[in-house]
């Protein structure tokens, strides 16, 4: 942490997607509902270091500093990433065609809160009708050219099995960036070009290659000196 302490700000709250959960899933109950929601982490001191939590909370009503305690916890909150890295929550168990207010709090080693977060609101879909929002897809990574980190997104529309890969261009392995089943909004990934072997990354062309569920995307990464 910095020397400077207690200049949280506030994260912007944004609702990346809602995908309802297939009836009978056991999870979070028949018939209900998830919401996901996305935002960039703060810092511990304004826009730079990391914060040590989160309070994500969720209500029926708008939700205002005054009210924000009363809301209740959503669980399974990612820990605070290095600031200006994309985050995201799925909140679960929603009664279908209810309007949910969420808003988010973040807290620093000093024990000093952010103010609160802009209060997005939805109406939870009906897990037997809402449809898939958007397509799955792996983004670039950016930069590239890169020189010591890359950046990429990946975005599913509900829960599936990922597996993200960097080969050089004779096709050997290189490294695996993402392996796992990942929950449905956008994931922001980040790597320090530190190869499987503990070794920085060799100037080149490499290629990024994700399969998502069924789908398969392919990138160009050109690493520099």
């Amino acid at each position: 942490m910095d020397t400077i302490r207690g200049v949280l700000v506030a994260t912007c709250l944004t609702l990346a997607v809602t995908v309802g959960i297939a009836r009978g899933d056991n999870a979070a109950g028949a018939g209900t509902s998830s919401v996901t929601l996305e935002w960039t982490a703060p810092g511990d001191d304004g826009y730079v270091g990391v914060a040590t939590r989160y309070d994500l909370r969720y209500a029926l009503a708008p939700i205002t500093p005054q009210n924000f305690d009363h809301g209740t916890p959503a669980p399974a909150i990612p820990r605070p990433a290095v600031a200006g890295v994309r985050q995201h929550a799925r909140v679960s168990g929603l009664e279908p065609n209810r309007v949910y207010y969420f808003a988010l709090k973040a807290i620093d080693d000093a024990g000093n809160w952010s103010l609160l977060s802009n209060v997005a609101f939805k109406t939870a879909p009906d897990p037997a009708t809402s449809p898939m929002q958007f397509p799955v897809s792996l983004s670039p990574p950016f930069p590239s050219p890169a020189r010591d980190h890359i950046r990429f997104e990946l975005t599913l529309p509900r829960d599936m099995v990922v597996h993200v890969n960097l080969f050089d261009v004779g096709g050997r392995q290189v490294k695996t960036l993402a392996e796992g089943r990942y929950p449905a909004g956008t994931s922001a990934m980040q790597w320090d070009m530190i190869d499987e072997r503990g070794a920085r990354l060799g100037v080149g062309q490499y290629w990024l290659r994700g399969v998502l569920g069924e789908s398969t995307f392919t990138h160009r990464l050109t690493v520099i000196p």
